[in-house]
């Protein structure tokens, strides 16, 4: 699906590398997380009152760019 709005060079090889790393970085978390009883997080009080901000680097270039920063609200 990908594929039909973006076209790179060695998508599939790039991809595969990808889902190959996140599997051993999931299987490495399994083991580490504590277990127990999940709790809810606190509702905040007011919009923009809990925010995260992250750059996704190294990515393929694209127009001259190859960051996204991401930004959320919780």
């Amino acid at each position: 699906m990908l594929g039909s709005i973006y076209v790179l060079e060695r998508m599939e090889e790039m991809i595969t590398k990808l889902v190959v790393a996140l599997m051993h970085v999931t299987i490495v978390n399994i083991r580490l997380l504590p277990v127990g009883l999940l709790h809810s997080l606190p509702i905040p009080y007011a919009t923009w009152e809990d925010t995260s901000m992250d750059f996704v680097m190294g990515l393929p270039k694209y127009k001259g760019y190859d960051v996204i920063l991401v930004v959320v609200d919780k």
